[in-house]
């Protein structure tokens, strides 16, 4: 088990990587290779065969096009969580092929319409405009515990605070995203605006 990096680690980690420094990359590949299969394995749709295929499709797609997947990453939110991001962006794209190339044998089994697919995109920018104009530690209080998937536990211990605290600090977090959303996109509520 490899210990979390600092924020300057990190940065010192990705400045190194895309140099082409072996050392750092193979640092790179056993920091994050856990993360990446725990991951992948959480999607239902992926089958146990071909974790390994995805896992390393993913760690090409980091180096391709001169490690532009890892250039483009702004230090706005802990490198984990960027990687996370963009596997999980991988994956969904990797399912939406798997149902377009399936046959439909089922009437009730559909695509979703591209107005869905729209709406979901439109969601998600409204979501992570609101993210960004959250403090940077409501940022990564809500990043870790929905994107690293990390424990009450594991994020007190990282922010420096009890598990109480933390508690308290997640639903506050959570209570200023929700406000800013109500706020700038009311249309994502119902009615007056005033409950989900």
């Amino acid at each position: 088990m490899f210990k979390k990096l600092t924020r300057d680690e990190e940065k010192d980690l990705a400045d190194r990587f895309v140099l082409g420094d072996s050392k750092a990359q193979r640092m790179f590949f056993d920091q994050f290779k856990n993360l990446i299969y725990s991951t992948i394995n959480k999607f239902s749709f992926v089958e146990k065969n071909e974790i390994d295929d995805y896992f390393n499709e993913f760690f090409i797609r980091l180096v391709v096009d001169d490690y532009k997947r890892i250039r483009q990453w702004d230090q706005r939110s802990r490198l984990s969580t960027y990687l996370v991001t963009l596997l999980r962006n991988y994956l969904i794209d990797e399912y939406r092929k798997k149902k377009k190339n399936q046959a439909v044998t089922d009437d009730d089994e559909q695509l979703p319409s591209s107005e869905d697919n729209i709406y979901i995109q439109e969601l998600l920018e409204y979501v992570r405009k609101a993210m960004d104009s959250l403090s940077e530690r409501d940022r990564e209080i809500i990043n870790r515990k929905l994107l690293e998937d990390e424990t009450p536990k594991e994020i007190a211990d990282a922010l420096g605070i009890t598990k109480d605290a933390y508690y308290v600090a997640l639903n506050r977090a959570n209570k200023r995203l929700i406000k800013l959303l109500k706020k700038d996109y009311p249309q994502l509520f119902h009615g007056n605006g005033d409950d989900l």
